[in-house]
């Protein structure tokens, strides 16, 4: 499930901000999955997160359009550090 809406989130970013999605193709190409506990932690997290930062917020259809992931421009990622790894657990 996490890596699903990872995907959704990333794709959202690719067609919102294709200019920065370009640039990041060219210069780096580092992709970092994230986790949180919940949809309440993300909802904390993207509001919480600096507006000069660009961001895509993914709300799934087939959950109520829950929250369940965001994509952040690589400058964000020192607001993020903190957070755990995605998939350790083996998905």
């Amino acid at each position: 499930m996490q890596a699903v809406q990872a995907a959704h989130a990333a794709l959202k970013y690719a067609v919102l901000l294709p200019k920065q999605t370009g640039a990041w193709f060219k210069d780096s190409q580092v992709l970092v999955l994230l986790s949180v506990a919940d949809e309440a932690e993300l909802d904390d997290l993207l509001i919480c997160l600096p507006m000069e930062y660009d961001v895509a917020a993914f709300h799934e259809p087939d959950r109520n359009n829950e929250l369940t992931a965001i994509a952040v421009e690589s400058a964000g990622a020192s607001w993020l550090t903190h957070l755990p790894l995605a998939l350790k657990g083996g998905e």
